[in-house]
């Protein structure tokens, strides 16, 4: 009995013995691998440091073994991570406000064209029943642009027109059939814009001195059926400059109005449609003196 329990303790011994060796070492490797780690965590954190300071190339300065590349990349997209959620909280993006456009109140209004206009005018006036009055100044616009083509010296001033109107008494009109030949024998030849002219020469040759339109719409006259032609009235007008001396061209077309009204058994007026009085008369010999003074303080 002796002897067992001596082998017994010795035993116990032994046992005590090997655990205490085998846990210093354990201690002793545990501190042996620390110190061979601390070197590559050292690495990892330089290397982290300069994946934050520098996000284009992070993860190209990253050098550790192969065995630990995945550890490393995951720490990278981790601190890039963290860096642009930081970036995000700090500098929040811009809102964008709306701008409303600012229009004037002349970009808002519009208006019709003169010509759109006329075209409605022309449409209203086809279906009344009494025919409207023709503007004569509307038609010598292009006899004037013909003329000035004749004539070399160009002025700035703005073309004058002289309007004088031969109108019968209600229940009357002038028939194309009697106008036609009475025309021809004052010297009137048909010609542009389908209306009469005066030329110098009564022949037709020469420049335009003065022409001849319907007073009512369209203002112009079929030449190949004057019989069925028929107005209450007509206008004359001249336009300055004129080819020759402006006042005698006047006092012919104002003889030919006379003329026209005492044919048909009319009247002569003014271009407002008033009475024409020797007043009037000289106020439209004053207009073309006056327009003549401007030309010549312009040469």
């Amino acid at each position: 009995m002796d002897d067992l329990r001596i082998v017994l303790m010795v035993l116990g011994v032994l046992a005590v013995v090997a655990l205490i060796v085998h846990g210093m070492w354990t201690v002793r490797k545990n501190n042996q691998d620390e110190i061979a780690d601390a070197p590559r965590s050292a690495k990892l954190n330089m290397s982290s440091s300069e994946t934050i300071e520098d996000n284009s190339s992070a993860a190209e300065d990253v050098k550790v073994k192969p065995a630990n590349e995945t550890i490393v990349k995951e720490k990278v997209v981790k601190e890039k991570s963290s860096l642009f959620s930081r970036k995000a909280k700090i500098e929040p993006e811009p809102t964008k406000q709306r701008v409303e456009p600012n229009f004037d109140e002349g970009q808002l209004e519009m208006e019709l064209p003169a010509e759109t206009r006329s075209i409605d005018d022309a449409a209203l006036s086809s279906v009344d029943i009494e025919p409207e009055p023709q503007t004569v100044e509307d038609s010598t616009k292009v006899t004037n642009a013909t003329n000035a083509s004749a004539e070399p010296e160009a002025t700035s001033e703005p073309d004058q027109v002289l309007i004088l109107n031969v109108v019968v008494p209600e229940g009357q009109v002038i028939s194309g059939a009697a106008l036609l030949p009475f025309l021809l024998t004052l010297g009137f030849k048909f010609g542009e814009m389908a209306i009469f002219h005066r030329h110098e020469e009564s022949s037709g040759d020469g420049d335009v001195l003065f022409s001849l339109a319907n007073m009512f719409n369209p203002g112009t006259f079929d030449i190949d059926n004057m019989e069925t032609f028929s107005s209450q009235g007509i206008s004359l007008f001249m336009t300055l400059p004129v080819k020759g001396e402006a006042t005698q061209v006047f006092n012919m077309m104002h003889n030919a109005a006379k003329k026209l009204a005492a044919e048909f058994n009319g009247q002569v007026l003014d271009g407002q449609r008033s009475v024409l009085t020797r007043q009037t008369v000289q106020h439209y010999v004053e207009r073309i003196r006056e327009y003549e003074r401007r030309q010549l303080l312009k040469a």
